[in-house]
């Protein structure tokens, strides 16, 4: 939440308060050469346009300097242009560690339809920042911007808003999007709510694995969490495991619905849907991709009107091409609907 106050005797000024969450945005086990890129957004309590910078470059003259423009506009970031105008498009961009110094460079040829997007720095103070420009130029002077002090006790006030994300939309964003910060955010959000203590990926980790431990039981004693969205490659966890947590996420008729929900199908918008091409498996898979270098996974169900197989499968330390490996995995989906298929009894959840 954030606040602005216009006291009498003070200046106005903007106090965001992201006390839920720790201050370590950033997990130290992330690449440290990607921190620019979308799916290695930092985390924190308060977060705004996914905690990244959406840039748009337009050619001007040949040789000169590209145009820029970007959103959120007003955004508090100092911009170092080294693109040029030129007859090839390569352009890209990145930021200096730790600041919101945006680097562009590259050349470009016609304007960009998609943006580029770079992770921003700090972004509670980002997203106070940015609202104090705006409100500043609305005519409503804002003179400081701060950070709520830990203990501190905040003035009263009034909500102007209150926004909601349900958890079925967050599901969604996590598996069918596949948007770390999203599930980097729940993570921490279930250690606060766990705890009580500010969020953080150390009781995010144990809130995870007491619902592991109550689940699996002896099982989950082998899994080692150190992230909500597997970016960390300190991760440790077995096919088997995911098997048998798909299995039981199956058996629980009040939440299952909304889990299917927010996983990825074949031909539709999400991370599956230009996956298993020709394959005529849409409205049949529901699934979880997952790619770090020399790493594809992929896990989920088979489903022929109410039977279902669960499925996970992992290829670690894979140097083939990326897209052969996705589509091995492909092809022993294909394989669990064929015995699907042969199998007239009712199946119980299988995983492997």
């Amino acid at each position: 939440s954030f606040f602005v106050t216009a006291a009498a005797e003070a200046p106005t000024q903007i106090i965001v308060d992201d006390r839920a969450f720790d201050r370590d945005f950033v997990h130290d086990n992330w690449p440290r050469n990607q921190l620019h890129k979308w799916y290695c957004a930092p985390v924190a309590a308060i977060n705004f346009n996914d905690n990244c910078l959406d840039v748009y470059a337009t050619p001007t003259q040949p040789g000169r300097p590209p145009e820029i423009t970007y959103e959120p506009t007003r955004a508090p970031i100092i911009v170092d242009n080294e693109a040029k105008t030129s007859d090839r498009n390569a352009f890209w961009a990145s930021r200096q560690p730790g600041t919101n110094r945006m680097l562009f460079k590259g050349s470009v040829s016609h304007a960009l339809r998609s943006p580029i997007h770079v992770t921003i720095h700090d972004p509670p103070m980002f997203f106070a920042k940015t609202l104090q420009r705006h409100l500043q130029a609305a005519g409503l002077e804002v003179e400081g911007v701060r950070r709520a002090e830990r203990d501190e006790v905040l003035p009263e006030s009034r909500p102007l808003a209150i926004v909601k994300t349900t958890l079925p939309t967050v599901l969604i964003r996590c598996n069918r999007d596949s948007q770390n910060l999203f599930a980097e955010a729940l993570f921490k959000h279930l250690g606060h709510r766990l705890t009580g203590e500010p969020g953080s990926w150390d009781n995010g980790a144990a809130a995870v694995r007491a619902f592991l431990t109550d689940t699996l039981g002896t099982m989950a004693t082998s899994v080692t969490l150190d992230d909500g969205s597997g970016m960390s490659r300190a991760n440790r966890l077995t096919t088997r495991m995911l098997g048998r947590l798909l299995g039981h996420m199956r058996r629980q008729p009040n939440l299952f619905s909304a889990y299917r929900g927010g996983l990825a199908r074949p031909g539709e918008t999400g991370t599956l849907e230009r996956r298993f091409v020709g394959d005529d498996l849409e409205g049949q898979v529901f699934g979880k991709s997952g790619y770090l270098n020399r790493v594809i996974a992929l896990s989920g169900y088979v489903f022929q009107g109410e039977r279902a197989v669960a499925f996970s499968m992992l290829l670690n330390d894979y140097r083939k091409p990326v897209h052969k490996g996705k589509r091995l995995l492909e092809k022993i989906v294909l394989e669990v609907d064929g015995w699907l298929a042969e199998h007239a009894e009712p199946s119980t959840n299988l995983g492997g």
